[in-house]
This record gives C-alpha cells, structure tokens and sequence, in this order.
C-alpha cells in the first residue's frame, strides 16, 4: 500500500479593498469574488493578486465583497466606505 500526503485548505483567503473609488482590490490566493457596487452584484473567478472591476455606470458609494476559495474557505467581507 502506497501512502500519498493530502494537505487540506482550511485558510481563508485575504481580500482587500486598494481603493473602493476605482474598484481596485488584492486578494492573497485564487478565489471566486462577488462584490457589491451601489447593491449591483458580480461575480468573477480571480488568481492571486490585484485586480479591478470595470467602472460601473453610476460613481460608486457603497462596495462590499466576499471571496471564496477552492477549498469552500471564505474571506471576511470587506466594505468601503
């Protein structure tokens, strides 16, 4: 019998809000990321790193978002203002 190390995900990613005005985040793993602009929801599949959302029709002035990574992890929500 041939023994195979399994590591399980049990760590959260990291998701922060760079500057809610530009919908500029960084997330610290691959994750899927809803976020919420002005109660408008999206959805996208992101990998380690920065990213940005295009500009939404109206100024934002209110943004949240969630991630959730492979494993079921899921970040804290962060919100800006």
């Amino acid at each position: 019998v041939q023994q195979v190390p399994v590591t399980i995900d049990t760590t959260a990613p990291v998701l922060t809000v760079v500057n809610g005005a530009t919908l500029s985040f960084s997330i610290s793993e691959a994750a899927t990321v809803t976020v919420l602009v002005n109660g408008a929801a999206t959805t996208l599949v992101v990998g380690p790193g920065a990213f940005q959302l295009p500009p939404p029709a109206t100024t934002p002035t209110l943004v949240s978002a969630v991630a959730t990574d492979a494993g079921g992890n899921v970040s804290a929500t962060v919100s800006w203002p």
